[in-house]
């Protein structure tokens, strides 16, 4: 798979319609998105709680359990006019912008590696673990993926590749500080999260020093992607 430079992520949760009309909303929009260039590809997740993971992270009652993620070519994409001319009133949305009914937050991130080392072209993941740290030494943290953690994570069952990312320009509803770095792992299965191999790849001396700085760490289970092959 050929990651472009750019990943766009859009996180929200409705505020004024119900679960399934936003889902909808959303399917539409990835469409859009591909269809008008904003991104080569677009994939919608919705949060997944149902598996153990000594890593993950509390999260809050207002938590934003829907997640879009674009692979682009654009270095800012939430500020291209193809993308700004997207947010427009939705006859899914009783004819109101989608920022009148849900929290919306939009990222813009730049690609820092990116390994496939199975090799499976561009089809999206069935499932994924974001992982978002905010580092005590970058060049440290940096040095544990290259060095260390990937290769460790090749051995747990289900693993596909991962990405990591620096985080760029932040818009929408956004209250708290967020990590400048994360990781996107995609999975066949979030099963073996707490099985021995995966324990072992958390617990090294490396390990237990860079992820004690993660901030949040949640899975995803895909619902639709477009631009992807078949």
């Amino acid at each position: 798979m050929s990651f472009p430079q750019s990943l766009l992520q859009i996180h929200s949760r409705p505020t004024a319609v119900d679960p399934s009309t936003w889902r909808a909303y959303l399917e539409q929009q990835i469409s859009d998105i591909v269809t008008s260039k904003v991104a080569r590809r677009a994939a919608l997740y919705e949060v997944y709680h149902n598996f153990e993971l000594a890593t993950s992270t509390e999260q809050p009652p207002d938590e934003k359990t829907f997640l879009v993620l674009c692979h682009s070519d654009h270095l800012v994409p939430s500020d291209t006019d193809t993308y700004k001319n997207l947010l427009k009133p939705s006859k899914l949305l009783g004819g109101k912008d989608a920022n009148s009914v849900a929290a919306i937050e939009v990222r813009n991130s730049s690609l820092i590696q990116s390994v496939d080392p199975k090799h499976l072209g561009d089809k999206e993941p069935p499932y994924m673990l974001l992982c978002e740290i905010e580092p005590q030494d970058d060049q440290d943290y940096d040095r544990f993926y290259r060095e260390e953690h990937l290769g460790n994570l090749l051995n747990v069952p289900g693993y596909r590749r991962s990405a990591r990312y620096r985080l760029g320009k932040v818009e929408g509803d956004t209250k708290e500080k967020i990590p400048r770095f994360f990781a996107v792992h995609e999975w066949d299965t979030l099963q073996h999260m707490n099985g021995p191999e995966l324990l072992y790849a958390d617990a090294t001396p490396w390990a237990r020093r860079i992820l004690e700085n993660f901030k949040d760490v949640r899975g995803f289970k895909l619902v639709k992607g477009v631009g992807y092959d078949k």
